[in-house]
């Protein structure tokens, strides 16, 4: 296992949506005008084809928000609009009309966009509208990202050129995910549950495992710092002299009691917010256990620290009798805890924080 990580909250990929992907069994209606004159002969006159008027794919608009559903094959169906107070996948930051661009290549003849090009179109269409629609908020190292969506082949073929920008929350295959509530008003930090188990891939990318299988980190909790930072931006220090102490107490929470923390081996470890991602809207981190492997990396982790788990395909090492590290309202020191060691840097620059010798950023 690779152990020069990226910080997994910028390494998420995306994958461009398109209702052409998403319901391609939809179709869209096509009307024609009723008095239109029918193709005649070539000795009468006019054979040209009656005007038609096209019905787009969806109604939706700026400030709406979409869904759809994920058949037994995983294939997605059933494209609505929905209340953004409901779970959606997609807020719509603006609506296009292609048709409306004199380049042919959005013709009537013309074949969709590939993802390739789609991908062009989400920076050259749909980045600033949907900037403008956020108020310029957008941490690119969140859970959020701009994505376009185009119309089901049929309706591309019957001459539909709607294309929506918006908003998603992609998981860590670019899948998108659901979200309920308008996204001005949420948390832009990614969150991730408690007991789930992540694993770095060869670009660097965290995402999730079974705890049954290798993997670096697994979460003890996630922390909102806006609720105890509520009118400044806190540097990096202050985040993580808090977070020393409430990411080891969510580690004996998780873990039952300190004991078991302590006999575990495992270190606490937490991420950190940037200052320019606090400004875009980020509040919450994530809080780890790990084990590093001594030369400012992870060991590879293997079942649930919550039950029977291997370090480096070894058990953790039985640990001495010892008096409690601290008693009840006493705080953790920064940078200390139960194992030992000092403080290093994270693999790959990564923000983030740990006692006892496991990887930390550098500040």
């Amino acid at each position: 296992m690779d152990k020069k990580v990226r910080p997994w909250r910028t390494a998420i990929p995306v994958r461009v949506v398109t209702v052409a992907m998403l319901v391609g069994g939809m179709t869209a209606g096509v009307f024609v005008d009723s008095n239109a004159s029918p193709n005649q002969t070539a000795e009468g006159t006019d054979n040209t084809a009656a005007p038609t008027e096209v019905t787009p794919y969806t109604e939706a608009d700026t400030g709406d928000c979409v869904t759809w559903d994920f058949d037994k094959e995983d294939a997605v169906a059933n494209f609505r609009t929905v209340s953004c107070d409901r779970p959606h996948r997609f807020e719509v930051a603006a609506r296009l009309d292609l048709a409306a661009y004199p380049a042919s290549e959005f013709g009537p003849e013309a074949e969709p966009p590939n993802q390739t090009r789609l991908a062009e179109l989400r920076r050259e269409l749909c980045q600033a509208p949907t900037l403008s629609y956020l108020g310029g908020r957008l941490d690119v190292a969140g859970r959020f990202t701009i994505a376009p969506i185009l119309p089901p082949s049929d309706a591309w073929s019957n001459g539909d050129r709607t294309l929506l920008c918006g908003i998603q929350a992609p998981d860590a295959s670019g899948k998108a995910t659901e979200t309920t509530g308008d996204a001005h008003t949420q948390d832009q930090a990614r969150v991730l549950k408690a007991g789930q188990c992540l694993v770095v891939d060869e670009r660097g990318a965290m995402s999730e495992v079974d705890c049954k299988e290798d993997h670096i980190m697994e979460v003890t909790s996630a922390i909102d710092l806006g609720q105890t930072f509520k009118n400044t931006t806190p540097s990096v220090e202050k985040q993580n002299d808090y977070l020393a102490k409430n990411c080891t107490a969510a580690a004996e929470e998780y873990l039952g009691n300190e004991e078991a923390l302590y006999q575990s081996t495992l270190i606490p470890f937490w991420t950190t917010i940037g200052a320019e991602s606090w400004e875009n809207g980020a509040r919450s981190v994530n809080c780890y256990l790990i084990k590093d492997d001594g030369k400012g990396g992870f060991s590879t982790l293997k079942g649930s620290a919550k039950d029977k788990f291997t370090i480096n395909g070894k058990p953790p090492a039985k640990q001495p009798e010892r008096p409690p590290l601290r008693g009840e309202d006493e705080e953790p020191q920064s940078g200390a805890g139960p194992n030992g060691g000092q403080p290093g840097q994270a693999p790959g620059g990564a923000d983030g924080g740990g006692a006892d010798g496991a990887p930390v950023a550098g500040q």
